[in-house]
């Protein structure tokens, strides 16, 4: 049985009212000695009920002095948490370190004829606690407030789901024991539920438009999708592959076997289409297939998986810097003779591009930084309305599961899916960046061996987050629409003296 736990989101709260509301007063007179009322002076009897009247008026002052009291404290505690959240938003917008205090009892901060100040915590990643303390006359009040901060765009989490095709038994996955978990460094969202399986976990914010299973976060939450129709790549880019290849020549490549290619001198040099020594992988798709690799470069084999001696992906100078490369068709990272590439631009200048293709994009081998605080890659996979299968990112190597690492961001407009990561040569993948898509992203990477037991290929990932605090811009990323400077209410509450 899953153990369930509530979020944050799933609870809602009011705000207190603001000023209290008066009880009837009811006034009873004895049925007995009614009949002395005949004989009292009729002025007598104005003077009783005049002086039964003034108290009465004399209480509802006090009451109705103690409520504008109140209500005066009221303002200033409200207009002392206002200041708070502004300076939060201000903090976030001009990526400074936020505020812990405003205000102090020493030097109070004053408002509406009272004064007050109010402490700053930061509960979790976006998430702000205020607590405020005013006073009015010698009225105090004392006021607590929780904000959140929407996440920016699909590049703010480590993973993203959007779940577009509306499925209602969609759920994000993550499994593992021990050293197999499933382990991710950063923020986690699904439009549908997250289970955490075993020993998985995620170190930042957990969102869900369903349920949250195995861990805590907001329930009920909801993120935009990215404007892809909006982005027209296949007229905003700076190189269109396609094009480029009708002049392309077949050769024999040192990647291995014949295929198209382009001189070296050309944007797209770093692509080859149908290498005979693939036919099994193109020959059945409905669309173009080009493989990124470099055949100007020499071959790298990198037995160890770790980058020391990847092929290199060569970029011509400004080819490499803040470009867009858009392709109608697959894109295949995988070699036959390689683990593993590496990006480098021959100028020295770090490398910065952006990887759009209408159809799939499969990662079979490893994908390295040259230099992982200034080199930043994108990959783009676009639905192609005509063909039912692309706008998806496939992970794993068919032939033997090798798949290690990957370095990009990446966005899939529909699935983010494993491919052959459950076989036995992948005990381990490691990510430096993010997993997004705009349906699904399914990765289980279980394995049953043949005596029953069960190995699980763990996943690491790290989540990049240079594009999210701006120290990285990348031309052509879809971002959604909601903006992290701005709060939205999560909690609101008068606490008692």
């Amino acid at each position: 049985m899953k153990m369930k736990t509530k979020g944050a989101a799933s609870t809602q709260f009011r705000r207190d009212a603001a000023v209290s509301s008066f009880g009837h007063r009811e006034f009873r007179r004895d049925r007995e000695g009614s009949a002395l009322f005949a004989v009292v002076p009729i002025t007598l009897l104005l003077a009783s009920l005049g002086a039964a009247l003034l108290l009465g008026s004399v209480n509802d002052s006090r009451e109705s002095g103690q409520s504008v009291r109140n209500f005066q404290a009221n303002l200033v505690a409200e207009a002392v948490a206002l200041r708070a959240i502004g300076s939060i938003e201000a903090s976030i917008a001009q990526s400074q370190a936020t505020p812990t205090q405003l205000g102090s009892p020493d030097q109070p901060l004053e408002s509406h004829g009272g004064k007050g100040w109010a402490s700053i915590t930061e509960l979790s990643a976006g998430v702000y606690s205020i607590e405020v303390e005013a006073e009015s006359g010698l009225t105090e009040r004392r006021l607590e407030v929780v904000v959140d901060s929407p996440f920016a765009s699909i590049y703010d989490y480590s993973i993203f789901a959007g779940n577009s095709s509306g499925d209602p038994n969609y759920e994000l996955r993550l499994s593992g024991y021990g050293s197999e978990a499933d382990s991710i460094d950063g923020s986690v969202f699904s439009a549908g539920d997250v289970v955490f399986d075993g020993d998985s976990f995620a170190t930042g914010e957990v969102r869900a438009g369903g349920m949250i299973f195995g861990g805590t976060g907001m329930e009920g939450f909801e993120e935009s999708l990215p404007d892809l129709a909006a982005e027209a790549y296949d007229v905003n880019h700076d190189y269109d592959v396609g094009d480029l290849f009708d002049s392309a020549t077949w050769q024999w490549g040192t990647p291995g076997g014949w295929a198209l290619q382009l001189p070296a001198s050309s944007p797209a040099h770093i692509f080859r289409r149908s290498p005979t020594d693939r036919w099994a992988s193109w020959r059945a798709t409905p669309k173009l297939d080009y493989w990124l690799e470099d055949p100007y470069t020499p071959l790298g084999v990198d037995p160890q998986q770790d980058g020391s001696d990847a092929y290199a992906i060569t970029l011509d100078g400004d080819s490499g810097e803040d470009k867009v490369f858009y392709i109608d068709g697959n894109l295949w990272i995988d070699n036959t003779k390689s683990f593993s590439f590496k990006f480098q631009n021959n100028n020295g200048e770090p490398v910065r591009v952006t990887f759009v293709v209408e159809g799939n994009i499969t990662f079979t081998d490893n994908v390295f930084y040259d230099n992982n605080d200034l080199d930043a890659v994108a990959f783009v996979a676009l639905a192609d309305p005509n063909v039912s299968d692309s706008g998806n990112i496939k992970f794993g190597d068919p032939t033997g599961g090798t798949l290690e690492h990957v370095s990009s961001f990446m966005y899939a407009e529909n699935d983010f899916v494993d491919f052959h990561l459950d076989s036995a040569g992948s005990k381990d993948v490691t990510l430096f960046g993010n997993m997004t898509a705009g349906n699904h992203v399914d990765i289980e990477r279980d394995f049953v061996h043949s005596n029953g037991t069960v190995s699980h290929s763990q996943l690491e990932l790290t989540f990049d987050d240079r594009i999210s605090d701006g120290a990285v811009q990348l031309t052509g990323l879809p971002s959604g629409d909601s903006q992290s400077a701005n709060l939205s209410l999560r909690m609101w509450r008068y606490v008692t003296q």
